[in-house]
């Protein structure tokens, strides 16, 4: 219960924030990849880093990761079997797989787990529609819910209020 509230608090302040729908899309997808695969020593603190160093939505990107770890879970059956077809069943990619691992640090992300390999395969796929899906939300939430409440006298002298601004001003 509570952690649901909190990612609901969570959204709602999100969609409610001066980035755009892109860059909260896009720091939803960078969390969700990490979310996806399973926490390394490589793979995590790289994705980490890109959703700091480039300008997108960190808030996006900690939601992203809470979704799609708790996804990830319930895809684990299916990321095996995936797993396995990218790494053993297409002949093309093999020399691909030998030179990553002949990389020194690369085999430290684990690619070569099917689990692993997997998820990242589902996050790949999963990626477009994800982003499309939550630009789409937040534009639509934004012209319609944000919208909508802006026309109410009482929603408008609730937000020119001191108190307001100052909880707003703190909050960001």
């Amino acid at each position: 219960m509570v952690l649901t509230t909190l990612i609901v608090k969570k959204i709602l302040h999100i969609l409610r924030s001066s980035s755009s729908p892109h860059q909260i899309a896009m720091g939803f997808i960078l969390g969700a990849f990490m979310g996806f695969v399973p926490i390394n020593i490589i793979f995590t603190p790289v994705v980490g880093c890109v959703l700091l160093l480039f300008r997108v939505n960190i808030g996006g990107g900690i939601l992203g990761f809470t979704i799609c770890g708790i996804l990830s879970l319930l895809l684990d059956p299916i990321a095996h079997p995936v797993g396995l077809i990218a790494l053993t069943q297409i002949p093309a990619l093999t020399p691909f797989w030998t030179l990553l691992y002949n990389i020194p640090v690369i085999p430290y992300t684990h690619f070569n787990n099917s689990i692993v390999m997997g998820q990242f395969c589902i996050a790949l796929i999963l990626s477009a529609p994800m982003y499309m899906g939550v630009r789409i939300f937040v534009v639509s939430y934004r012209s319609r819910v944000l919208g909508t409440l802006e026309k109410y006298r009482a929603f408008q002298m609730l937000k020119a209020s001191k108190w307001v601004q100052f909880i707003l001003r703190i909050s960001e």
